[in-house]
This record gives structure tokens, C-alpha cells and sequence, in this order.
């Protein structure tokens, strides 16, 4: 399937484990580069972006920030953005 992500840039809060992974890979492996969230997880953050970059030939990096603290969320779209370029997708899946 071609969704025509190429040359976009996701944000997946909470993209580390669970859906939100599976979220993160799925975007990659249609050709957006993604920006990875953790709150806490950083070796699993790292992890995903390390099979985008390795198994998807993808752009990805892992950003870390709480989003339901306002600063920590405007410094985290702040890093993606410096890292990615500006955010095209978002998608919120972070919770608890």
C-alpha cells in the first residue's frame, strides 16, 4: 500500500512499545520519518528507531518528554522539529 508519506514527518506520542510502535513502523515503512515519544523508556524509544534506520532504511530519532506537562510537549514538537524537519502527522497515543 503507498499512502504517500514520503517526505513526512510523524510524531507518535507514546511510540515506543505497544500500539504505539506498531504506529511508528507502519509510518516508516511507508516512508515518513518519525520521531519516536518516551516518557520513561528510552531504551525502547531507541530500539524502534534503531529497526527504522536499520530494517526500513528510514529516518527516525527518539524524543523524550512527558505530554501532559505543556513545556515538556512544546520542547518535544521543538526537538522533532530540529531533528525531522516541521511536523506533517501527529498522531496522540500516549496515556495512561
Amino acid at each position: 500500500m503507498d499512502l504517500n508519506l514520503r517526505s513526512k514527518v510523524a510524531l507518535v506520542t507514546g511510540g515506543a512499545r505497544g500500539l504505539g510502535r506498531a504506529i511508528s513502523l507502519g509510518l516508516a515503512a511507508e516512508g515518513a520519518a518519525v520521531a519516536v515519544n518516551y516518557r520513561t523508556r528510552r531504551d525502547a524509544a531507541e530500539g524502534v528507531v534503531a529497526e527504522v534506520r536499520g530494517r526500513l532504511g528510514g529516518r527516525a530519532v527518539a524524543v523524550g518528554g512527558d505530554v501532559s506537562n505543556a513545556d515538556a510537549a512544546e520542547r518535544l514538537a521543538a526537538d522533532t522539529e530540529a531533528a525531522l524537519g516541521p511536523i506533517d502527522i501527529l498522531i496522540n497515543n500516549a496515556g495512561i
